[in-house]
């Protein structure tokens, strides 16, 4: 189907099988983006979050709300639909601010010990900057939890070979009322980075995405 069914900003919200939770001094750690949210449209769910780096350098962050990493659950449909503005990322460069309405993130690999991987977006703000993104998905009842940034480090970059189960692509159609395809082909090689948790994050992982170093 055409971007025509896509909404044009990411969807995420409250997901049932989320269940982690950042350790309590994640949240004060020099270095860390401090994050915010507040309502862009209520009755339709959407938040606009807010990221600040009050620091004096670049730093590049997680989102982590309501149990999991923002990007995790329904990365395959944003890339493969324009309409979302994504891409994968091949260097952690500061986001330009094109306003909230308009602004999108880059994707990429994270790595936590064990060799257990995921994707989610990279959000990198240059220092003394802020930053906003919209993410539907969201109710009165269930807004956003638990919200918090996880600093993280460029691990390696390179071609890595990335799948995705295909009832990420139905969850997105169930939650969203739309008929969209995944990115294809399924798995593919793809060029992009590896960043690590500077400190202590909870692994938690939706869908099992093989993820994995060299091409496909």
């Amino acid at each position: 189907m055409s971007d025509l069914s896509a909404p044009g900003y990411f969807v995420g919200g409250p997901f049932a099988k989320a269940s982690g939770a950042l350790p309590p001094t994640a949240a004060a750690e020099d270095g860390t983006l401090s994050i915010s949210w507040s309502w862009h449209d209520r009755p339709g769910g959407v938040v606009a979050w807010r990221f600040e780096n009050p620091g004096s350098r670049a730093v590049t962050g997680l989102l982590f709300r309501n149990g999991y990493y923002f990007g995790n659950a329904f990365w395959p449909v944003y890339l493969a639909h324009p309409a979302f503005r994504t891409r994968w990322a091949t260097a952690l460069t500061p986001l330009v601010d094109l306003g909230v309405e308009t602004n999108s993130a880059p994707l990429g690999v994270v790595e936590f010990p064990g060799g257990r991987r995921i994707v989610a977006f990279l959000f990198t703000l240059a220092p003394g900057s802020t930053w906003s993104i919209l993410e539907g998905g969201f109710s009165g009842a269930q807004p956003p939890e638990g919200g918090g940034s996880v600093p993280v480090d460029v691990r390696q970059g390179g071609k890595f070979c990335i799948g995705y189960d295909p009832a990420q692509v139905t969850a997105w159609d169930e939650q969203t009322q739309t008929d969209l395809q995944g990115t294809a082909p399924n798995p593919s090689t793809v060029t992009t980075v590896e960043v690590t948790p500077i400190a202590s994050a909870p692994f938690v992982q939706l869908y099992p995405d093989p993820i994995s170093p060299g091409p496909c």
